[in-house]
């Protein structure tokens, strides 16, 4: 009998693209590579239904049942993402629809999520797949379509069944058409609704209300999440084994709200070693169990054009990311590239011709690495770090759509920033944080950061997170925290909602950072001062002044230079609350100076980090039943170095260290020291 088992290593398979006689040379050359997992059956939906109704799961019943033979195990993925061209001409009204304007057969996503009879196909499909492969042994999971995503054509289906579905929201959100407009503010310029059914969808080209866009996209990320878990309920009446669906790196998708009903996260990455880490800190969070990747490159990406070929190494760091920070299986985008239609330039496993690429060995290599790696794998889970970061589908949607009012200028967009002068100086210091939605328990954590966080009206956050404080956490908030509803408005009685209150301090105005380029003279970036002395540098974001209350500490004001109306006022304090802190930022720091600032926030509250190594190697602690494993591996192709913080060996190598021992890595090394 076959262990199935993680690590899964293996990739994305599509055996109806090719001659049903290839498939025993296919799985053999997948044996050949050392992959023990293969994801099918995604886009097959016309092969599997290729008339209405008359279902033939024929080939993939061959497929599962010869890569069982062969001590391969199967992700099965329904095929929603891709109606046959039957159904589509058929019922065009399943179709999704675009400011009047209805899509056609020729694409993945071109449905729409709400659409009855769409929903009723994919119903029937996915219980007649349930039914035929609930019971098969090697099949250890399924993917819920592919990659869904909220806005279609740029805005998402304006069909009729998508409006009605959204006034229906509308009027579950809000009661009355009267509350809608004050809250969204829709009294300035005659812009307030006489009754729901007034709303209009998202529209190109027409300046709406922040509210009104943000509110209609809040709205699509519902539909898509209940499109998704109308599925997944049905798998889960036959199925025994975890059902998820494979995400991208964004947040157009409601993240915590589309696996609310979902097993197992899976997440499709494209971006390398060095940019996916925090992406990786997001999904892990979401369940008590270790993540998928379903999708990464095996080499190099492209659709129809390939972009270039990556260094020796990157493809082993590029894997080992995953399982450094938590997950057990790692599948590439795809086993043997297209021979023709969409994404024939991608990078895969083996060409259309099923000759090995230049990378086959080192896929080997990993193979033979994943199996040493395999008591690691089943035997431990990363061990948190005390640190959590909100990172939130609210801040994107707020931050994409109320541009009109937020006082910033100049600042990069919420998932650059997040990443360059959030995660990264945390990463980079050898902490491990945890990337999390306004719904996730506080109750982990020592140290949590809120940054442009313009709501904190998520769930029930704005219930927790004081008591939270009161018990013992330090919470660092700001700037751009809690400035803004649920609905993109500002709140009516302070610039805050609710941190004056708590925080006891008050802002007595913000100034917005300098735009380049502008043509009048402006103020400049403004530098803060800290108590000791230190001066730190900023980023152009915003710049609160605020004024302490008796009793409050002030950490920081602002400096001489920059904007002419700051200095002297409060740029950072910090405020008893219980037993634990509010310490609030008006101004962000740069990177530099906020990696300075936060570790010693973090030490304040005994967090200390990981390891010393460059700031080009991801670090993480996995413990278990398998003992304690320092996992280091270099992400931009450098030569750094790690300190090796306990005597250990590594489980590749088999390499002795000694605790405090300096080791010099080369570039995409992969260091996995066991502790001894």
């Amino acid at each position: 009998m076959f262990d199935f088992k993680p690590p899964y290593f293996g990739a994305a398979y599509y055996p109806e693209a090719w001659d049903r006689a290839e498939i025993d040379a296919d799985l053999d050359r997948a044996v050949a590579h050392g992959l023990n997992c293969l994801r099918v059956a995604e886009f097959a939906w016309g092969t599997m239904e290729p008339e209405e109704g008359k279902y033939d799961f024929s080939l993939f019943r061959e497929v599962v049942d010869k890569c069982k033979a062969r001590g391969i195990s199967v992700i099965m993925c329904t095929p929603s993402a891709t109606p046959p061209s039957w159904m589509e001409h058929k019922y065009p009204e399943i179709m999704a629809e675009v400011n009047g304007r209805r899509l056609v057969h020729g694409a993945r996503r071109s449905s729409c999520p709400t659409n009855l009879t769409f929903r009723k196909f994919c119903a029937n499909i996915v219980e007649a797949m349930a039914k035929e492969f609930a019971d098969d042994e090697n099949i250890i999971g399924w993917q819920i379509d592919n990659e869904l995503v909220t806005m279609v054509g740029g805005t998402g289906c304006t069909c009729p069944d998508c409006v009605r579905g959204y006034h229906n929201y509308l009027k579950n959100r809000y009661g009355t058409i009267e509350n809608l407009n004050d809250a969204w503010g829709m009294y300035v310029w005659s812009l307030h609704f006489n009754s729901f059914d007034e709303v209009d969808a998202y529209t190109k080209n027409v300046w709406m209300s922040p509210a009104q866009k943000a509110v209609w996209e809040e709205y699509e990320s519902t539909a898509w999440a209940d499109f998704c878990h109308m599925q997944a309920k049905i798998l889960k009446k036959y199925v025994k084994v975890p059902v998820g669906t494979d995400m991208m790196p964004t947040h157009q998708l409601d993240i915590a709200l589309t696996n609310s009903e979902l097993d197992i996260a899976q997440l499709n990455f494209y971006n390398g070693p060095a940019e996916i880490p925090m992406w990786l800190d997001t999904y892990r969070p979401l369940f008590d169990r270790k993540f998928w990747i379903t999708e990464t490159s095996a080499n190099w990406n492209g659709s129809n054009q390939p972009r270039g070929n990556r260094r020796r190494g990157f493809t082993k760091a590029n894997s080992l990311i995953g399982i450094a920070l938590g997950g057990e299986a790692v599948l590439y985008w795809l086993f043997r590239s297209h021979r023709g239609g969409h994404e024939i330039a991608h990078g895969s496993v083996i060409d259309a011709w099923g000759r090995e690429l230049q990378t086959s060995p080192e896929i080997r290599e990993l193979a033979a690495d994943l199996a040493k790696l395999r008591p690691m794998i089943n035997g431990t889970k990363l061990q948190k770090s005390g640190i959590a970061v909100h990172f939130t589908h609210a801040g994107y949607i707020q931050e994409k759509h109320v541009s009109m009012s937020i006082p910033q200028s100049g600042s990069a967009d919420y998932h650059t920033d997040m990443q360059a002068n959030i995660h990264a100086p945390l990463s980079r210091m050898h902490y491990r944080p945890d990337m999390i939605s306004g719904y996730a328990d506080l109750e982990p954590y020592k140290l949590l950061i809120s940054h442009r966080q313009y709501t904190l009206d998520e769930g029930d956050l704005l219930d927790r997170v004081l008591p939270w404080v009161e018990a013992g956490g330090t919470w660092v908030v700001g700037p751009l925290t809690d400035c803004f509803t649920a609905d993109c408005a500002k709140y009516k009685n302070a610039p805050y909602g609710h941190l004056e209150e708590w925080a006891d301090i008050k802002r007595a105005f913000y100034a917005p950072a300098p735009v380049a380029g502008h043509q009048l003279p402006q103020a400049g970036l403004t530098d803060v001062v800290f108590s000791d002395g230190t001066a730190a540098h900023t980023l152009p974001l915003t710049y609160d002044a605020l004024v302490a209350g008796e009793g409050v500490k002030v950490l920081a004001t602002y400096g001489e230079g920059g904007d002419d109306y700051l200095p002297g006022y409060a740029a950072i304090t910090e405020t008893k609350r219980g037993k634990g802190r509010i310490i609030i930022l008006g101004a962000q720091l740069d990177a530099e100076a906020y990696s300075r600032f936060i570790s010693g926030i973090a030490a304040e509250c005994g967090i200390t980090p990981i390891c010393e190594a460059g700031a080009s190697v991801v670090t993480s602690i996995l413990a278990g039943d398998y003992g304690e494993v320092l996992c280091a591996i270099e992400t931009e192709h450098k030569a750094t170095h790690i300190v090796i913080p306990f005597d250990s060996e590594d489980i590749l190598t088999g390499r002795k260290y000694k605790a405090g021992e300096r080791v010099e890595m080369n570039g995409y090394e992969c260091v996995f020291a066991k502790k001894l």
